[in-house]
This record gives C-alpha cells, sequence and structure tokens, in this order.
C-alpha cells in the first residue's frame, strides 16, 4: 500500500509527541513506533501524515529519513517565521509546556521569571499548556506586572514549531516521571532547565540539561537560565545525541516508511 502525501497538508502539521500521547505512546519509543504502525485503522494514525510534505520526500517520492526527522526538529525557517510572527526578533524567549496545575509548578516558573527580567528585561515567557491553576498563574502574573512579557499558547497543535521558537526550556515540576518533554525540548536543540533530585539524570541526553534543587529560590533558578543562556549551542547536533541513546526518531521513520510502502 503506497500512501501518498501532498505539501497541501503541511500548513497542518500536528505535534508528533500529541499524536504519540493520544495514542498512550511516548514520542520516541521505538516499540511504540512500531505498534503505531500495526494499526493504520486507528485514527491517530492519519494525522501522523500531516507531519510530512513534499519536503520530506526524495527524488523518487519515497520519504527520506532525514528529511523527516529535520522537518519535525530543527528548523532554522521556522523559528524565523515564529520570531517574526509574535515579535520574538533578538528576544530570549524561555519556554514551558505543560498541564496548568501544581504539580508544574508554573507559579514558581513565573517568580522565576520576574526575577531573571532583572537582568534581562527584553525576554519573554512563553507558556504552552491550560488547565485548573491557569487562572492562578495569570493571577500571579498580575500581581508581578509582567502580563506583556508573558505569552499564554494555551493548547496547540503545532508544540514542535514553537519549541523552535525557544532558546531555553525551563521545568520546575514538584514531581515528575522521565519528563518526556525535556526529551522534545533538546531533540529541538534546547538547553534545559529542571528539578534536582525530581527529574532523573538519565533525561540528560544532550549534556545541556541544568538540575536545580527545588529549595533554590527564583533568584537563584534566575541565575541558572541567564547563566545557560550566555552559553552558545548548536541546535543541529542533539538529534545524534538522542540517536546514540536510543531516542531515534530517523531510524523509526525507516519503519515507518517501510510500512506504509507495503
Amino acid at each position: 500500500m503506497k500512501i501518498g502525501i501532498t505539501g497541501t497538508i503541511a500548513s497542518g502539521k500536528t505535534s508528533v509527541s500529541i499524536l504519540f500521547r493520544r495514542m498512550g505512546f511516548s514520542v520516541f519509543n521505538a516499540d511504540n513506533y512500531a505498534k503505531m504502525a500495526t494499526h493504520a485503522s486507528n485514527p491517530c494514525f492519519q494525522p501522523l501524515l500531516e507531519v510530512l510534505s513534499e519536503d520530506a520526500l526524495d527524488e523518487s517520492g519515497d520519504i527520506d529519513r532525514k528529511k523527516m526527522a529535520s522537518i519535525i526538529f530543527n528548523d532554522e525557517e521556522k523559528r524565523k517565521e515564529l520570531h517574526d510572527k509574535y515579535n520574538l526578533n533578538n528576544k530570549n524567549v524561555i519556554g514551558h509546556i505543560g498541564r496548568f496545575q501544581p504539580q508544574k509548578n508554573q507559579e514558581f516558573l513565573v517568580e522565576i521569571f520576574s526575577r531573571y527580567l532583572k537582568q534581562d528585561n527584553n525576554a519573554i515567557l512563553m507558556l504552552i499548556g491550560q488547565g485548573e491553576n491557569e487562572d492562578k498563574v495569570k493571577q500571579r502574573i498580575s500581581e508581578l506586572g509582567i502580563n506583556d512579557k508573558v505569552m499564554l499558547m494555551g493548547v496547540r497543535q503545532d508544540v514542535n514549531e514553537l519549541l523552535q521558537a525557544m532558546d531555553v526550556f525551563v521545568l520546575p515540576s514538584l514531581f515528575e516521571g522521565l519528563g518526556m518533554v525535556l526529551i522534545e525540548a533538546q531533540a529541538a536543540g534546547l538547553p534545559c532547565v529542571t528539578s534536582k533530585d525530581v527529574v532523573p539524570d538519565i533525561v540528560n541526553v544532550t549534556g545541556n540539561v541544568s538540575f536545580v534543587p527545588l529549595n533554590n529560590n527564583a533568584d537563584e533558578w534566575a541565575q541558572k537560565i541567564y547563566d545557560t543562556l550566555q552559553k552558545t549551542y548548536e541546535r543541529n547536533k542533539s538529534i545524534p545525541m538522542l540517536t546514540e541513546a536510543g531516542y531515534d526518531i530517523a531510524r523509526e521513520a525507516d519503519r515507518f516508511a517501510e510500512y506504509i510502502s507495503e
């Protein structure tokens, strides 16, 4: 079975993470990709095709696994497009993705960001998600007087693209499992700052994840974020590191290509 893929659906690209989470799978796990590929009737299968466009095809019209990985992650053109669209040029974008609930600790995050602004008043905090704590977070943002510095993006279907707009990813969770969102952030080439002794060290695949104790105050978290942003990161180097660690989007793209070509 050969499934046609056209450029007309490219503008509706859906985040890979959202698709696989809807199916109860983690994003990069090889076994879960294989399981997904055996369930073409699953309504979540078809939207995966929307991630792809003609840009992901080789000269013969087949899926090019490296191009596919490049489209999903590390898209410099998309970064420029988003920076122009949201007026983010020459601004450091501190990003966060997570349901607005106590576990994710967004109220502390906006406190951290307010302290960070003392060192870099041109920065922006981009929050993606919604949940029961959203009103409390909005209230705290207003109390701190930083409404014009915080972008509340809500629930999005283009998370993989918005990651391109960010410069650092921050996750000050009170408790967490593996923290797969940190793997996704690293896949996009982002340095990350997260909670020490909450998020497991194994999540630090690229070496660009910094761990800060939760009992450190907001100023100390802000300083770590500031120090992180003073370094230079080669965003396109993350995929090989993730591959070596077993999180291989390109290898699984091969499996996917083989399946739809049968």
